[in-house]
């Protein structure tokens, strides 16, 4: 999380490692956007009333609690 100062956007993906991740992330005292295909790391990093978080669009994957699909990427693209 160190490597984190002065940044102040992040795109963080999915998976196991990535809702880790996002738990450890939300403890951050300082703002940040937040964008992820994630459901589960939008949820855990909604506990930080200082995180903006986007959830990318796309279709939804249950086996994998993410989105992914062509809206995905124009949305990464953009």
């Amino acid at each position: 999380l160190a490597l984190l100062d002065g940044v102040d956007t992040l795109f963080i993906g999915g998976g196991a490692t990535v809702l880790h991740f996002a738990r450890a992330l939300r403890t951050l005292p300082k703002p940040m956007n937040i964008l992820t295909p994630s459901f589960s790391a939008a949820i855990a990093l909604s506990a930080n009333p200082r995180m903006q978080i986007m959830s990318l669009p796309g279709l939804f994957d249950g086996s994998e609690g993410l989105v992914h699909g062509p809206d995905t990427l124009a949305a990464i693209r953009k």
